[in-house]
């Protein structure tokens, strides 16, 4: 059976019951996670200035979304050009089925990181021949990854979650060309087509028709390289050619790439500093490490996370087979999938390294891969570990069960390892920590507005409205572990949109002279209202000083439970390598007995015997333990 063939026909009950329960599963998980959101009120910076831009009233506004920049009616095309339509589109919808109820918003984003998880699922069993236990393992990885609570919490960052919805989809239908020839057609059609819709919603996935010209390649069966290099271009070229047609539309669209103002790509002094923080934020979300900085302070970080990506790159590497085959009877995963994920997971980041842009919101694709490849560790691991409680066969060697001994070892220890790597990404997952910042924000918008709300009456037809020391975080939150990165926070057109609107026609103007990060929310706002003149009025931000001092109480002691909790960890830490060294002594007395007595049931002699007790000392080779 081909490795992008289906399963055949007599696996198909079992394995398909036992797929839907691992697809369930991870839904219900990644529901329970983001329940929450769901009763928040509008998050992140750009949401209310996306819900006006996109609304379809007219025929002219359709014709906007596809002719003209993301939100190009505000001030933010000011700062920053994208050409996204069918993320605008999206907010069209919510707006006409939700108007501006907030909970329709959140349940959107909800419900597009579900299918996401589904698709993932999917996926997986795909590339790696319906092995359901995988597909499980990576579908459970990515719906609790911590770094995705980055976007699933803001209406405004579904741009990610929308992408990578259509990219893996489309993967997935060109997959199924590849599988079944008599419809091949339809679905290289289909796939093409979702991949424009992933282009349209954010172009960061641009990539793919490089990812298809490298799965074509890797699992190409022609011997030849010509021959494969060929067959791929063809496969991958409608992707290509839609992707030309993309760049082509955008720069007419937006009168050039777009993209943010101020990326200065060609000064070395700060294009140099700038790779290397994109490269160790990169990996730094993925494993997720960061806070574990704070409990180990005395690693460096790079020296921390170059170690981490080391290992973990290690310990995968060692769980993938050379030629996809069987290893005493047991399934591991092909060697051709792991560069195939690897390549996927590096793809990403070049585009990042190639803008100089990056932000933890934009992480959510490359979670996908992440999660394949520490499922296919972890799952491949575990199976390790169960071939090496159930010892060696009859008619084993003993050369043979030293290189079993040593090659089962190793992955017990990688599947110690990303066993461990999992389970901090689900203890860091919004499964079991609160990201207070989130629903903080929520708060603080839904507060300011019923304040402006309430005076807008008030305000002198026409009036600039001029807003001093404009919340922009909360400072309490440096201490937590772990915490939301990137948190988005009111901005001038955010509270220009809220005004356009709940008053249409208005003739209001934002300006924000200043922002300030207070340590906590307090429990009602204090804003101070002064009408100026017919043509002014200045609102300010007065946060109360018994907050603030509470609050740098509360960040002290935070400080000195961090200091327990440092030496906490390190003693436990202590404790749970010291039990992985039992755990290996034990399974190795188990494995020599095992084998022993396997050997003395069928050599009376004893012969045997006497080999395994010499075992560590045959030609000189170490024992399994060095």
């Amino acid at each position: 059976m081909g490795f992008h063939e289906p399963p055949t026909i007599d696996r198909l009950p079992s394995s398909c019951g036992r797929l839907c329960m691992a697809v369930l599963f991870a839904v219900v998980l990644s529901i329970v996670a983001y329940k929450p959101n769901l009763g928040q009120y509008f998050t992140g910076t750009d949401t209310l200035t996306l819900i006006e831009t996109s609304r379809l009233q007219t025929a002219e506004d359709l014709k906007k979304i596809f002719f003209e920049p993301l939100m190009s009616t505000s001030s933010f095309v000011e700062r920053a050009k994208f050409y996204r339509p069918i993320a605008a589109l999206s907010y069209s919808l919510d707006y006409f089925l939700w108007r501006l109820n907030p909970f329709g918003y959140h349940l959107t984003n909800v419900i597009l990181h579900v299918g996401v998880v589904v698709l993932v699922v999917l996926l997986t069993s795909v590339l790696t021949k319906g092995d359901v236990g995988v597909a499980w393992a990576s579908g459970i990885i990515f719906s609790v990854h911590p770094i995705l609570a980055e976007s699933v919490p803001a209406p405004d960052l579904r741009h990610d979650i929308l992408a990578t919805l259509f990219v893996v989809l489309s993967l997935i239908l060109f997959l199924k060309s590849r599988a079944e020839v008599s419809f091949r057609k339809k679905y290289v059609i289909s796939s093409v087509l979702t991949f424009w819709l992933a282009l349209g919603s954010k172009e960061i996935v641009a990539f793919l028709p490089c990812l298809t010209f490298v799965y074509a390649f890797i699992f190409s069966e022609n011997a030849s390289w010509q021959t494969r290099i060929a067959a791929a271009a063809k496969e991958s070229s409608a992707y290509v050619a839609v992707t030309l047609a993309y760049v082509l539309w955008r720069i007419s669209v937006l009168g050039g790439m777009g993209g943010y103002d101020g990326n200065n790509l060609f000064v070395i002094d700060e294009a140099v500093p700038a790779v290397v923080s994109i490269l160790m934020s990169y990996f730094e979300d993925l494993l997720y490490p960061h806070d574990f900085m704070q409990i180990f302070g005395v690693v460096p970080r790079s020296t921390f996370i170059a170690g981490l990506v080391f290992v973990t790159m290690l310990c995968i590497s060692r769980l993938f087979g050379r030629r996809g085959a069987q290893r005493d009877g047991r399934a591991i995963p092909n060697r051709k999938l792991g560069i195939f994920l690897a390549i996927w997971l590096s793809l990403p980041l070049f585009i990042f390294l190639g803008t100089l842009t990056f932000s933890h919101r934009n992480m959510y694709g490359s979670v996908v891969p992440f999660s394949m490849l520490l499922g296919c560790a972890f799952v491949t691991g575990f199976r390790h570990l169960k071939s090496l409680l159930s010892g060696p066969s009859k008619s084993t060697s003993v050369t043979q069960v030293r290189d079993l001994i040593c090659a089962r070892f190793q992955g017990f220890y990688a599947f110690i390892f990303t066993g461990a790597l999992a389970l901090s990404l689900f203890a860091y997952s919004p499964l079991n920590h609160r990201y207070g910042e989130w629903e903080d924000s929520s708060r603080l918008f839904r507060m300011l507005f019923a304040k402006l709300a309430s005076v807008m009456p008030s305000t002198p037809v026409g009036a600039t409205i001029h807003f001093h020391s404009l919340p922009a975080g909360f400072t309490s939150y440096e201490e937590e572990i772990p915490r939301a990165k990137h948190v988005g926070y009111l901005n001038d057109y955010s509270i220009q949109s809220w005004l356009n609107l709940h008053y249409p026609g208005n003739r209001f103007k934002v300006l924000v002279h200043s922002r300030r990060s207070p340590v906590e929310l307090p429990r009602d706002l204090n804003l101070i209202f002064e009408v100026a003149d017919a043509q002014n009025t200045q609102v300010f931000f007065n946060f109360s000083p018994f907050k603030v001092k509470a609050a740098i109480g509360t960040a002290e002691r935070n400080a000195g439970v961090s200091t327990k909790l440092r030496s906490a960890v390190g003693i436990r830490f202590r404790e749970f390598w010291q039990s992985v060294m039992d755990a290996q002594r034990f399974l190795e007395t188990k494995l020599f007995s095992d084998f022993s007595s396997s050997q003395d049931a069928t050599n009376t002699n004893g012969k045997y015997s006497a080999q395994t007790t010499r075992l560590s000392k045959v030609d000189g080779s170490p024992s399994p333990r060095q």
